[in-house]
């Protein structure tokens, strides 16, 4: 049973807080069907990540015994049989889109483009330079757009450019630190990261960086009917440069999340940016 429970990567789920962030920027905190509308998507999102994570588990089994850590997941230790993998899969599936019919049929298009998105990643798209970040930014951005179709709100085009390219840094950044822990074996796994270079993907990071400051910029100028959101945008630029500066120092960092509650200034940072978006959103 624990190993099941690996498979479904629980502390992975923090990536769904996501649905939740329309809520918040909709002034919807405070209406209790919006909140339970919010949790049943954010859950439905939960089950529907961990059902893509053991299907993906399947797919790279082989190659996953080559790696020097993701040889202990499940199903490539074989703690979890391939059978049992693709059951559970499949349960958690079946379960992700019975709670998303509760939530909305709209909702429920959103959650099949990402299990559609999820899919061709893992078949392929995750191989092809560039759109594999591409993707993984995409992911994030759905999530956006579900919390907002499952409580029937409007999203700004700039918090959603804003998500894309702050997602795109972050995976920008996974890929550097693959390439600094990467040997042949893992260059092998994953066929993109023969392409990219330290240089590049510094590149890369620097433009996204840029361009989610200057997108969350343009959503603090055309929120709601105050200009105080734009007191925000210290916070964004900290949280960037922190973890820019984490990232150069703490080379071979795969994931983000890892980073982000190892900091506590990053933390911190992320704490004080939501009571600071909730006091003048509901304040002013």
């Amino acid at each position: 049973m624990l190993a099941m429970l690996r498979l479904m990567r629980p502390k992975q789920w923090v990536k769904n807080i996501l649905v939740l962030f329309p809520l918040l920027f909709s002034l919807q905190l405070l209406d209790v069907p919006s909140i339970l509308l919010a949790l049943l998507a954010c859950a439905s999102f939960c089950l529907a990540s961990s059902s893509v994570y053991a299907f993906n588990d399947i797919a790279d089994r082989k190659k996953d015994r080559n790696h020097p850590k993701k040889c202990n997941r499940p199903v490539a230790s074989g703690a979890v049989s391939v059978a049992a993998a693709a059951i559970l899969g499949a349960i958690l599936l079946v379960c992700a889109f019975v709670l998303a019919f509760f939530v909305s049929l709209p909702f429920m298009a959103v959650l099949l483009a990402y299990i559609v998105l999820n899919g061709a990643y893992s078949l392929g798209l995750k191989h092809v330079p560039i759109i594999d970040v591409l993707c993984v930014a995409a992911g994030f951005v759905l999530r956006v757009v579900a919390g907002a179709v499952a409580i029937d709100c409007f999203v700004s085009p700039w918090i959603v450019l804003c998500t894309f390219m702050l997602t795109l840094f972050l995976a920008i950044q996974k890929r550097a630190g693959e390439i600094d822990e990467s040997d042949g074996l893992q260059r092998q796994s994953r066929k993109s990261l023969k392409f990219y270079t330290t240089s590049l993907l510094g590149d890369f990071s620097l433009i996204a960086a840029g361009l989610t400051i200057i997108s969350y910029s343009l959503y603090t100028f055309t929120v709601g009917e105050t200009v105080y959101m734009m007191l925000t945008i210290p916070f964004v630029v900290f949280g960037l440069f922190r973890y820019l500066m984490l990232a150069k120092a703490k080379a071979g960092v795969e994931a983000p999340d890892e980073m982000l509650f190892a900091d506590k200034p990053l933390l911190i940072d992320v704490a004080l940016w939501i009571v600071a978006c909730a006091l003048i959103l509901y304040l002013t």
